[in-house]
């Protein structure tokens, strides 16, 4: 039997896909329990049953912002963004589905392309997508599996394959004023971590930042969709 020292183990490097799994602990017992850290479904305010008249009166001091914590610790799950917006709700579902006139009006959106997906109301949406984070200038193409239930007004969205190791959100509209106008709100959760290490250094300095960041990206998107249907510059 040899005397010498044992070897130490190589660190193992994995590709992004897989890290969805594996990167973080979270994810590895989700995993294993069958049970998603992140579900599109539960980005609703209607589930929460707030009546229609408090949603108008609160949305028209303003916008809503909404910071979903995860209860297990760690980092939050998602944000969702609310707005007014002076159109119906048809309208408004005909320009959040018009997706490859995303980049006339959706800021750092370069380029969109559109498939259809594994059932009849599933679309495969590819973006490219060009910003700058901190001093870095980054480009990102990714596919989302976007599923329709225009019944119910919504839009429910998880990442297929891309630059990011984690995406998911949705879209949900609320008729108001008798379909004249609508509450859109707009749910967002990013694995902004998975750019590289220096946003993770980032994040790990300032803490506050990827939620600032995914906040200011869902308010961004709901307020685009508002300028385009308003005919009102972005603001």
């Amino acid at each position: 039997m040899s005397n010498s020292p044992a070897r130490p183990r190589r660190k193992m490097n994995f590709p992004a896909g897989f890290g969805l799994i594996l990167l973080f602990t979270p994810f590895l017992i989700n995993f294993l329990t069958i049970t998603p850290l992140r579900a599109a479904e539960e980005m609703s305010v209607v589930r929460l049953k707030v009546d229609p008249d408090t949603v108008e009166n609160l949305l028209k001091e303003g916008e809503i912002l909404i910071i979903k914590e995860n209860e297990q610790g760690g980092r939050f799950k998602f944000v969702t963004a609310g707005i007014l917006i002076d159109a119906a709700p048809e309208e408004v579902w005909k320009t959040i589905t018009d997706y490859q006139h995303y980049p006339e009006f959706i800021p750092d959106c370069e380029k969109v392309s559109t498939a259809p997906g594994d059932a009849e109301n599933v679309i495969l949406t590819s973006f490219s997508v060009a910003f700058k984070f901190s001093i870095i200038k980054y480009r990102l193409h990714y596919t989302l599996r976007q599923v329709h239930q225009k019944e119910k007004l919504r839009i429910d969205w998880n990442l297929k394959e891309g630059d990011l190791a984690e995406d998911i959100g949705a879209w949900e509209l609320i008729p108001l004023e008798g379909g004249r106008k609508t509450a859109a709100f707009y749910s967002l959760y990013s694995d902004l971590r998975s750019l590289g290490y220096l946003v993770k250094y980032l994040f790990k300095e300032q803490p506050v930042m990827e939620i600032a960041i995914t906040s200011t990206t869902a308010i961004l998107m709901a307020r685009a969709v508002k300028a385009r249907l308003e005919k009102k510059e972005l603001k």
